[in-house]
C-alpha cells in the first residue's frame, strides 16, 4: 500500500516493531503517522520523531480505539491505514 500523503495509526508504536513501522511509513510520505501505545512516554517520543501524534491506548478496551479513531479523524482526517499489532 503506497501511504505518501495518508493518515496511518500503528497500535503498539512505542517501541520495536511497532516503532520500526512508524519510522518507515514516515520515510515512505505518510502525512501523518499516529503512534498508539500504552506507553504513552515512548509514544510521544517516536511521534515526536516521526512528526507525529501519539495517544496512549489499549487495544483490548474498544473504547481507547474508538477514541483513538475518532481522535485521529477529528484532528488529521480520514485513516487510510489502521495497524493493529
Amino acid at each position: 500500500m503506497q501511504v505518501s500523503g495518508k493518515i496511518v495509526v500503528v497500535t503498539g508504536g512505542a517501541n520495536g516493531i511497532g516503532k520500526a513501522l512508524c519510522e518507515a511509513f514516515h520515510r515512505a510520505g505518510a502525512a501523518k503517522v499516529i503512534v498508539a501505545d500504552m506507553d504513552s512516554a515512548n509514544a510521544r517520543a517516536v511521534a515526536h520523531t516521526v512528526d507525529g501524534a501519539a495517544f496512549k491506548c489499549d487495544v483490548g478496551q474498544e473504547k481507547d480505539i474508538l477514541h483513538v479513531i475518532d481522535e485521529t479523524e477529528r484532528q488529521f482526517g480520514p485513516i487510510a491505514l489502521f495497524n493493529r499489532r
